[in-house]
């Protein structure tokens, strides 16, 4: 068994093992979520597995991050790295603008995005792995927004579900799931999508 790395920024590898049953009309769905997040920031499914009953399937929670701003007409800034601890600030240029690294947070852990246009509100997006994970719809002129992501899961099955959806809410019986300090872990699902007496369950142990 591997030590644990001393903070809880780096990538996880993770195995699930579906143990359930009659969970075949439905995905597994990870969403991520800023915990400072308000009421304009909804659910995004980060990523959608298609693992039936008595299978396993493997992928990997990147530590690393993107992020991208967009204008009130919907014009983006092409996604770059971002870290905890990083402020980043969206600045006009020309007849464009731009989002750029403007030094440290208030916080090690945060990230936050400042907005020095005058005339209209922003929005920002958040990407792991290269997938959408999060996004915030409204940063009003002259403000600041606060974006703290844990390493955690929030992981549960929902029907016709596809990367990248915005739910309204958090689905029902989502689990939340701690990663922090690991490297590896395995997701053992166990109940039933069609047996509300047993419903579907996750659990994880690290290795």
């Amino acid at each position: 068994m591997t030590n644990p790395p001393a903070s809880g920024l780096g990538d996880v590898a993770i195995e699930l093992i579906n143990q359930s049953t009659d969970c075949n009309n439905s995905q597994i769905v990870i969403f991520q979520k800023n915990v400072l997040g308000g009421i304009d920031e909804l659910p995004v499914a980060w990523k959608v597995l298609d693992c039936p009953s008595n299978h396993r399937c493997r992928f990997t929670y990147p530590a690393a991050l993107t992020v991208s701003a967009n204008d009130e007409a919907g014009n983006a800034t092409a996604p770059q790295p971002c870290s905890p601890g990083q402020l980043f600030t969206m600045r006009r240029l020309g007849a464009g603008s731009v989002l750029v690294p403007a030094g440290q947070a208030s916080a090690p852990g945060k990230i936050e995005i400042a907005h020095e246009h005058d005339e209209a509100p922003i929005g920002v997006r958040f990407y792991r792995g290269g997938s959408l994970m999060a996004s915030r719809q409204t940063i009003m002129p002259r403000t600041r927004a606060t974006f703290l992501f844990k390493p955690a899961l929030w992981i549960g099955v929902v029907p016709q579900a596809t990367e990248g959806s915005v739910y309204r809410d958090m689905p029902a019986g989502i689990t939340i799931l701690s990663m922090e300090f690991m490297r590896s872990v395995v997701i053992h699902m166990t109940g039933s999508c069609a047996n509300p007496a047993q419903p579907v369950q996750f659990a994880m142990t690290h290795t």
